[in-house]
């Protein structure tokens, strides 16, 4: 039987091969229009046409299958739909999937994406269609339209309705390019990205011979497949059910090298989902984090009210342990347009080769009563509660039944100072200090020396204001987050809704207050970190050219040390250890090539016009640009160049294109050669530091 088996995947291999290679034909890479997405592909008769990334990470971007007497041929960006000529690589490419799908015009072939395709009986009679012996092409950016929608994409994704049954569906997540912002052929590894494959090998040897890269296909494809499929997750349900697992810890992580153990992992954090909420319980290891309520604490019913005015998350002050159910019941209002999230530590790490914690520990949903005009909740994690409106949400208030009250300050509450002494003893393990531009969740053991909040909300609210008003905008709607996390997806911090850090950041240690609630330590030396990363936010497109990624928020780095902690900007200890290399740059020559891999020299280039002239001149560069309409404004790393150099001279009515040229920027003939500017003054700079 297991050799019959093997045979028959073996044939299927060799025809897939085959299809595979006819529809790539000469092609050796194919360019990204814009940023595509990725794609599951995990049936039998379906195979991965191209993939995109590391060895041993590939995921599918392009795939393709036959199904009944017909074809379908999916890929990951509807912007492919434009290539419909040989003229480019891209096109022949396309055209040979066209031509493919048409098997010489044997077949119809229709092009869909998701506009096209309006419900799921529609669906439906398509995929029939093909089956009959149509041909189906299918372009979706599926990131785009689940970030737009803000949908389950294995549930709801039109495109998936015709696709999943046949083996192969869109997936969330982004496809990384090569420096060339193409996909090479040849670096594409379709067996390895096959999720179907994987799944047979781990039934047949019992994931004896499961490789990372097989892992790796099938953690991508458990998140992607739809609940009810019957193809890859029956597979998985039974392989699941004969394996122990254990939770990833910070004391004995998972690594890549784990692959049972990583599967399992994968596995739990998926069907947990489908559980109804009174059977979740708590997961392996949530007692290490993000923590539990103690059994003995008091559970309670509360009622919150929103006005629906904020956007974002919602705070309510309230918290549910893991595996314990949260039921909501309206009392007024309409809960249409509302959504209810768990948790508060949103990054998640399924790209990580070591996992310190469970991947995905949050939940958000839309709003909806049962029949008994109740919704439960419950994820084997718990966390802060959040309310979040959306669209045209209205004033709300809801019942919230089986929580835990958790320590909870809001600034702008004048009564809140007295309830957060007495919140202070709750057993929930994460509380919230809610100012009114920023908001920080920080373990409650964290704040037992904080006697008074609102000093803490205080700074971190005049912090954010500054920012705002140096990049020339109003105040925030929604306040900035900062939560700590025992993992998070990327760097010591990244930047977001929320910033998200490390535990050390939201930690005491040596006796002292944990760093983000140090005013102390903040208003004596600030805090670089935390000022770039809400710098990143500031951040805009048309004045942030390739290369300044890590420069332009680090504009808001050193404003920031200078109006919270008074350091004069030439000054900051962060500058001043890039001065050498920065003199260094200017006597070598100054390579252009160099200024934009050293985010340090490029800082101190900015930091120069500082200064001399302060920070008026950015904050009238970064507001004027903000009434620019779209239209007009930069669209690529040239505009946005010349338009430092040009906009900043007539700010300050002096010529800068000689200073610019000194650190090497490469300006246009339009810079070059313009009659306002050469009216103007040259400005020469002081460089004497560089001596």
């Amino acid at each position: 039987m297991l050799i019959s088996l093997l045979v028959s995947l073996a044939l299927c291999a060799q025809s897939h091969d085959a299809d595979r290679t006819e529809i790539i034909g000469g092609v050796t890479q194919v360019a990204a229009p814009g940023t595509p997405g990725l794609m599951a592909v995990y049936g039998e008769n379906a195979f991965v046409v191209f993939s995109a990334g590391k060895l041993g990470k590939e995921v599918p971007v392009a795939a393709a299958a036959r199904y009944g007497k017909g074809r379908v041929f999916g890929i990951a960006h509807s912007g492919y739909f434009s290539f419909a000529d040989r003229s480019t690589a891209t096109g022949e490419f396309m055209m040979n999937a066209r031509e493919w799908l048409g098997d010489n015009d044997s077949l119809e072939v229709k092009e869909f994406n998701t506009l096209g395709i309006r419900s799921k009986q529609q669906a439906d009679e398509l995929r029939q269609w093909v089956y009959d012996g149509g041909a189906l092409l299918l372009a979706e950016c599926p990131w785009g339209w689940e970030q737009v929608t803000s949908k389950d994409m294995r549930e709801e994704l039109p495109s998936n309705w015709v696709m999943a049954p046949m083996g192969l569906c869109f997936a969330s997540g982004y496809a990384a390019t090569n420096t060339g912002g193409n996909y090479a052929m040849a670096k594409s590894l379709p067996h390895a990205a096959n999720a179907g494959e994987a799944a047979r090998r781990l039934m047949n040897a019992r994931g004896k011979e499961l490789s990372a890269a097989g892992m790796f296909a099938l953690n991508s494809a458990v998140a992607a497949v739809p609940r009810d499929d019957e193809i890859l997750r029956p597979l998985l349900a039974e392989y699941f059910k004969s394996q122990k697992g254990r939770a990833p810890l910070k004391r004995k992580p998972i690594k890549s090298a784990d692959v049972s153990a990583r599967l399992w992992v994968s596995l739990y954090s998926a069907f947990w989902k489908e559980l109804p909420a009174e059977e979740v319980t708590a997961a392996l290891g949530v007692d290490e984090f993000p923590g539990v309520v103690a059994a003995t604490a008091p559970r309670v019913n509360a009622t919150v009210k929103n006005d629906g005015t904020l956007p974002g998350w919602n705070s309510t002050g309230y918290y549910i342990n893991a595996g314990e159910v949260l039921t909501l019941t309206l009392v007024e209002g309409d809960a249409a347009h509302w959504r209810v999230r768990v948790g508060c530590h949103k990054d998640t790490l399924w790209h990580l080769d070591s996992w310190k914690r469970w991947p995905e520990i949050t939940i958000e949903k839309g709003i909806a009563f049962d029949e008994n005009g109740e919704m439960k909740v419950a994820t084997p994690w718990g966390g802060s509660i959040y309310l979040i409106p959306t669209g045209e949400a209205k004033k709300i208030a809801l019942q919230l039944s089986g929580v835990v009250a958790q320590p909870y300050f809001v600034a702008s509450d004048e009564k809140s100072d007295s309830a957060w002494r007495k919140s202070n003893k709750s057993a929930a393990p994460w509380a919230e200090l809610v100012g009114r531009n920023v908001i920080i969740s920080i373990p409650t053991a964290s704040l037992k020396k904080i006697k008074d909040p609102r000093s803490v909300t205080d700074y971190w609210d005049a912090l954010l204001a500054s920012h705002c008003d140096l990049a020339g905008i109003p105040m925030l709607r929604r306040p900035e987050r900062f939560v700590g996390d025992q993992q998070i997806s990327a760097g010591y911090m990244h930047s977001g809704y929320p910033v998200m850090t490390w535990m050390d950041v939201v930690t005491p240690s040596n006796g002292r207050l944990a760093p983000i609630l140090d005013l102390q330590l903040l208003r004596k030396q600030g805090n670089w970190g935390y000022f770039h990363e809400l710098g990143h936010n500031r951040q805009r497109g048309w004045w942030t050219f390739g290369g300044t990624g890590e420069v332009t928020n680090n504009l808001f780095s050193l404003h920031g040390g200078e109006v919270m902690a008074g350091i004069e900007p030439w000054e900051n200890k962060w500058l001043q250890g890039q001065k050498k290399g920065a003199a260094k740059y200017l006597k070598d020559g100054a390579d252009w090539s160099k200024w934009k891999k050293s985010p340090g020299i490029a800082l101190v280039s900015f930091a120069m016009i500082q200064r001399e002239f302060g920070w008026q001149p950015f904050q009238t560069f970064f507001s004027d640009y903000e009434k620019v309409a779209a239209r007009k404004r930069p669209k690529n790393d040239q505009q946005e160049i010349d338009g430092w150099v040009l906009r900043l001279s007539l700010i300050l009515q002096l010529d800068m294109r000689d200073y610019f040229q000194q650190w090497g920027w490469p300006l246009s003939d339009a810079v070059l050669v313009n009659d306002e500017l050469d009216a103007l003054k040259t400005w020469s700079a002081d460089f004497s530091w560089a001596k």
